[in-house]
């Protein structure tokens, strides 16, 4: 049942970079009426706004009571070892990684390659071989370990990428 909703969570929320990377290209070209630098900085203002307002909000809506009980010293070796025990923390940060290569990839379209319409191929076909990672999951994890398969799952990008620059 834990794969089932680590197969949903990753599925919705990669659609839903999908989606923020289109429409905030679209607004992008909206807010710049035709000067993308305009529409850019438009848009992080926007957001830097709205960043600010939801802050405020969680600030002066969420009392919390602080009982500290236990003082023991956190060492760097200790949040290692509990940044990669928690299957849902690091599917958190495979997802920022998902993210920054997505913006990666609409700059590289955008300005070093100069074709925008490329990332539309690019993201349908990045959005099929994710479903189909998703789909293969269950039966990698029963054949593997989950550790293996998230060690494979970050090293195989990198791999590809650095396999571009040659």
């Amino acid at each position: 049942m834990a794969d089932f909703f680590t197969i949903t969570f990753t599925g919705f929320s990669s659609a839903g970079i999908v989606s923020f990377l289109i429409v905030s290209f679209l607004t992008v070209s909206f807010l710049g009426i035709g000067n993308n630098s305009i529409g850019y900085f438009r848009l992080g203002v926007g957001i830097a706004i709205i960043f600010v307002i939801s802050t405020l909000i969680t600030v002066f809506n969420v009392k919390e009571r602080n009982i500290v009980e236990n003082q023991e010293k956190i060492t760097l070796k200790g949040v290692f070892e509990i940044l990669f025990k928690n299957d849902q923390l690091l599917v958190i940060i495979y997802q920022i990684a998902l993210f920054l290569v997505a913006g990666f990839a609409l700059y590289f379209f955008k300005y070093a390659i100069q074709n925008e319409s490329l990332y539309a191929v690019f993201t349908g076909l990045s959005t099929i071989a994710q479903v189909c990672a998703l789909m293969i999951f269950p039966k990698l994890v029963s054949k593997l370990s989950r550790k293996i398969v998230y060690i494979l799952a970050c090293l195989l990008p990198v791999i590809g990428f650095t396999s571009m620059l040659f």
